[in-house]
């Protein structure tokens, strides 16, 4: 892990404690928000790290909040990382499809989608100013 915490755990444990002593408005919507932006900043690059935090969050929470921050980073990472080229978009999808199912495959192509529309609007609206 680090020189500070032996385990995945203990830094969870004390990031949580933090947002406690530092009054976050532990609304549910805000935390999901904080949460998905300090994994794919601290550790996404890390598929071990994060697949080990996403079973964490299961063991913790539940297996549905495992799912949706594990199907919130994923749609952040496309989006950062491959849009707008649409054919690495797709190769990127049937790898998945092999590691992950086809269901979880096309609920993250799905909500790619329409974040893809979104950003696509937005810009046309940029270009035409």
């Amino acid at each position: 892990m680090n020189d500070l915490f032996d385990s995945m755990e203990e830094a969870v444990t004390e990031r949580e404690a933090i947002m406690l002593a530092d009054a976050f408005p532990f609304d549910e919507e805000k935390r999901h928000a904080c949460e998905v932006s300090w994994v794919m900043r601290t550790m996404y690059h890390d598929e071990q790290r994060t697949d080990e935090y996403f079973k964490l969050v299961e063991k913790k929470r539940n297996k549905g909040a495992a799912d949706k921050l594990r199907h919130t980073c994923d749609v952040s990472w496309v989006m950062d990382t491959i849009y707008p080229d649409g054919k690495r978009a797709a190769e990127h999808f049937v790898r998945l499809e092999k590691k992950r199912g086809k269901e979880a495959t096309d609920k993250l192509r799905e909500s790619c989608r329409e974040k893809w529309k979104t950003w696509k609007i937005a810009d046309s609206i940029v270009g035409q100013a």
